[in-house]
């Protein structure tokens, strides 16, 4: 945790990321239209919700970070 206000934390990762491992191999999404509800509550607002829940046990999240940074 940084000590003060002014610094920041940095992670180098070994490896290039490739975020589509994060993704379901169906990428099926609802797209909906909406506004923000909170301030500055902007309209035009495109929302996308999987079309499935992603299941992934505790063991294969930390094959995943550990394929990154590691």
């Amino acid at each position: 945790m940084p000590k003060e206000e002014s610094e920041s934390t940095a992670v180098l990762l070994n490896k290039k990321l490739n975020a589509t491992v994060l993704l379901p191999k169906d990428t099926h999404t609802y797209r909906y239209k909406g506004s923000l509800t909170t301030p500055p509550c902007a309209e035009g607002v495109q929302m996308r919700k999987q079309s499935h829940k992603q299941r992934k046990t505790p063991n294969q999240w930390l094959r995943v970070f550990w394929r990154f940074f590691t």
